[in-house]
């Protein structure tokens, strides 16, 4: 929600291009009409804070590796993991990271331990994971494949499902959980209609 006094709690990135550091902070208490006034545009981007709460943020930086920050990293942490031009990662609210690689496959990034993996599963190019923390422990991911379905994946198990379900082609899934402890993703289908999967 928002803060008591109707201020935000935002992290700002500003992600200048060329040899321009990128610079990381959070501003707190916020006014939405001043912050909607003083917006930058290209290469300042936001995320929103929970109040009382801390952040992570996870992006792809100019040198097109991921990177991982939060207030208690020492700064910003640079994975050494390339990611494929033009994709943003995505965030579970646990920390765990998916992204698609600079190989178009679907990898995942854990900043608890550091480790990565290769799903060895294809992306569609140019698009982005979704991934969300589940209520009963572990996460689920939702992505367009490289044969523009619908796919999902689940890390603890190490299952895939292909839905078989068609995307729009350069379309990102978006999941989030429901009160059962289960998940649903809505998805841009290949009829250009908006759909929705819930698993069995």
């Amino acid at each position: 929600g928002v803060n008591s006094n109707g201020t935000l709690d935002l992290v700002n990135g500003d992600f200048g291009g060329g040899n321009v550091p990128i610079t990381v902070e959070q501003n707190n208490d916020v006014s939405p009409a001043s912050f909607a006034a003083s917006i930058w545009g290209n290469g300042e981007h936001y995320i929103y804070v929970s109040p009382g709460g801390g952040y992570q943020m996870a992006f792809q930086a100019n040198n097109g590796h991921l990177w991982y920050d939060t207030p208690t990293n020492a700064g910003d942490r640079d994975t050494g993991l390339g990611m494929a031009a033009g994709t943003s990662p995505s965030i579970a609210a646990s920390g765990e990271v998916a992204f698609q690689a600079n190989t178009n496959r679907l990898w995942l990034f854990d900043p608890r331990t550091g480790g990565n993996r290769d799903t060895g599963l294809g992306m569609e190019g140019g698009t982005n994971p979704a991934i969300v923390s589940l209520s009963g422990g572990g996460y689920e991911i939702a992505f367009q494949a490289d044969n523009n379905h619908l796919w999902l994946y689940n890390p603890n198990t190490g299952s895939s499902i292909n839905t078989g379900l068609g995307m729009e082609p350069g379309t990102t899934p978006t999941i989030t959980t429901v009160s059962s402890g289960s998940y649903e993703v809505a998805f841009h289908a290949s009829n250009k209609h908006l759909r929705y999967y819930t698993p069995n």
